[in-house]
This record gives C-alpha cells, sequence and structure tokens, in this order.
C-alpha cells in the first residue's frame, strides 16, 4: 500500500491514498453512468462517487457511536436510520438496520444529485442517487450479507436491478435489426 506523504493542508488521518485506483474506479464509475448500468457502492466507493459529483469529504468522524469498530467485521456495530419510499429502505424492509463500520471519514458535502437515504446520527450512512441507478453505503454488507437476510438484499437488489438492465439493453439491441 502506498502511504500519501504528509503535505500542506493533508491531514495525517489522510492515509492510503492510491492515485491510480481513483483514476481506475472514476473510468468505470463514469463508464457505468453513461451505459445506465447499475451501481452498489460500499464504503471507499461511496465516498469517491460523492467527490467525483462535487462533493466533500469530512477528514475525521469525531464523536457518536464509533464508526471503526472493534469487534469481528461479520458483527454489527452501530444502529442507522433508513429514509422510507428510497430503494435502500426497500430492500432493507425496514427503517432501522444494524450495520458494521470501518470508516473514519465520511461524507461532508453532498455531490450533485446526490440523496441521503440513511444516517447514524449526523453522519452520512448511505445516498442514492436522482439521475443514475446508484445506491450507495458506507458500511460493509458483504461482510455481513451471508447471516443477515437485510444485508443479503442489498446484494439481491443489485442483482435484479443488474438483470433488468441487461434485459432491457438485450431488447433494444434486437430491435435494432431490421426485419425483411
Amino acid at each position: 500500500m502506498w502511504i500519501c506523504p504528509v503535505r500542506r493542508g493533508v491531514r495525517p488521518s489522510v492515509y492510503g491514498v492510491r492515485r491510480d485506483r481513483d483514476a481506475f474506479e472514476a473510468v468505470l464509475y463514469r463508464e457505468a453512468v453513461v451505459l445506465g448500468l447499475p451501481i452498489l457502492a460500499i464504503c471507499r466507493g461511496m465516498q469517491l462517487i460523492n467527490v467525483l459529483r462535487g462533493g466533500t469529504l469530512l477528514q475525521q468522524i469525531k464523536g457518536g457511536p464509533g464508526h471503526w469498530q472493534q469487534n469481528p467485521p461479520t458483527m454489527h456495530s452501530h444502529e442507522i436510520s433508513v429514509t422510507l419510499g428510497t430503494s435502500l429502505a426497500d430492500a432493507m424492509g425496514q427503517a432501522v438496520a444494524r450495520v458494521n463500520s470501518y470508516h473514519h471519514q465520511g461524507l461532508q458535502h453532498l455531490g450533485a444529485g446526490l440523496q441521503v437515504t440513511a444516517v447514524c446520527g449526523d453522519v452520512i450512512e448511505a445516498v442514492e442517487a436522482a439521475d443514475a441507478d446508484i445506491v450507495a453505503v458506507q458500511w460493509h454488507p458483504e461482510l455481513i450479507a451471508a447471516n443477515s437476510p437485510q444485508h443479503h438484499a442489498l446484494f439481491e437488489l443489485f442483482v435484479e436491478r443488474a438483470a433488468a438492465t441487461a434485459r432491457t439493453s438485450i431488447s433494444e439491441e434486437i430491435n435494432l435489426w431490421p426485419t425483411t
């Protein structure tokens, strides 16, 4: 892992910056949006999307429940409040969820077109986009999905969205061929 050298204005809590990874993931994100593909962004992915859309990050979360848990990643750390009527709420099935947590940064100012869909106190835990098929979460559902139907449902939703996109794309492609 490349460790970012301390520069003027960069806090010591900002570490592990990988400009090559940022550039690669930015291209993937932009291409997925152009193609209309669904995106499920997890933790750093949510932060990256926010920044790519002109948002900012809070470099160090203070107070509240610990967002860098000490217990195993397959266990829950704290509760979040989920906004009803969102894709996240549809997948999770309720307005409160228990999540794991491994982040010291968070979203500060939202990027263009993003809407908050879950919080833990003042910390933004999930966002969705008004102009693209994006569900982004700050926690790690992939680490608890095997034992949590609520978190497994996030992946089921993503697969359903991807399958629907594939069916639509195939249908449009077939309709492009002239019939004789």
